[in-house]
């Protein structure tokens, strides 16, 4: 049960039920719900409590599977890649992917910005929770809440890079690689900006 695992888990974290909705950006009361199974999470928020605990969706949530294989990942990328396309994506594209982790590889035009890991197992979970929840638009579901999960990751990981500049007193180029950093954040919000404005338009048009 998703609220027994959530509490095992946060608990192996030695994380007070306050500490925890803290670094979650949530109201104590809110949390609380989830432990006591009064509340459920929003499927992105389901993906930074698994993150935030070093486990995949599937652990959270009790589910046993298996290892994919080699035909098992060449079909996913294949289902992500009809997503992407579907949506008319030019931002994503799919740099590698085994039964771990999927990259994506995230680019502004013709210049690749950065990459990006994600839980393969993570990417199976959030499919499956769309395909479960929605009869209609599930492939533009799917890009919505995927591009915006991504970016996020990417932001957050920009971020961590450049407190660790910031602590490295052997860097002698640290103004510099700040620069740099506090750039491609900037670049990554754009990014987020174009697809939320697209994803705006395309329910205006519905």
């Amino acid at each position: 049960m998703f609220s027994d695992n959530l509490k095992r888990y946060r608990l192996n974290q030695n994380l007070s039920k306050a500490e925890f909705a803290r670094k979650l950006n949530l109201k104590y009361t809110t949390y609380d719900n989830y432990e006591r199974g009064t509340g459920e999470p929003k499927l992105n928020k389901l993906i930074e409590i698994a993150n935030l605990l070093n486990i995949s969706i599937d652990d959270l949530l009790g589910r046993t599977t298996n290892t994919l294989g080699a035909k098992d990942t060449d079909l996913l990328k294949i289902k992500i890649v009809d997503i992407f396309k579907h949506s008319n994506d030019k931002y994503f594209s799919i740099s590698s992917i085994n039964s771990g982790y999927i990259t994506f590889t995230i680019k502004d035009d013709t210049n690749k910005l950065t990459d990006v890991e994600f839980r393969t197992k993570n990417f199976i979970a959030l499919i499956e929770m769309v395909e479960n929840h929605h009869a209609k638009k599930i492939k533009e579901d799917i890009y919505d809440l995927a591009s915006k999960i991504i970016l996020q990751d990417a932001i957050v990981n920009t971020k961590r890079d450049i407190d660790k500049i910031k602590n490295d007193n052997l860097n002698t180029n640290k103004d510099k690689d700040i620069i740099e950093k506090s750039t491609l954040i900037y670049q990554l919000y754009k990014i987020d900006k174009k697809i939320q404005k697209q994803i705006d338009d395309t329910k205006e048009d519905k």
